[in-house]
C-alpha cells in the first residue's frame, strides 16, 4: 500500500487518510463512478507503477516456469 499525502496530487484531494491499494487491481463501469476526487502527480503514478511490476514480477518459491 502506498500513503497518499497532500502533495500527491495535482488537483483535488482526499477527505482523510487513504492508501493506494497497488495490489488490488479491478475495472469498473464508468457508469460507477460518482465523482473524480482529484489526479495524481506523475511522481506518484511512477511509483505505483514500479509497485506493481515488483508485485508482478515476484514468483513463488518451487515456480518451475
Amino acid at each position: 500500500m502506498l500513503p497518499l499525502i497532500e502533495a500527491d496530487f495535482l488537483s483535488g484531494s482526499l477527505r482523510r487518510e487513504s492508501f493506494m491499494r497497488v495490489g488490488k487491481l479491478f475495472t469498473a463501469n464508468t457508469a460507477l463512478i460518482l465523482e473524480v476526487a482529484g489526479h495524481f502527480e506523475s511522481a506518484k503514478i511512477a511509483e505505483a507503477i514500479a509497485r506493481l511490476i515488483e508485485l508482478l514480477s515476484v514468483r513463488p518459491q518451487g515456480d518451475t516456469f
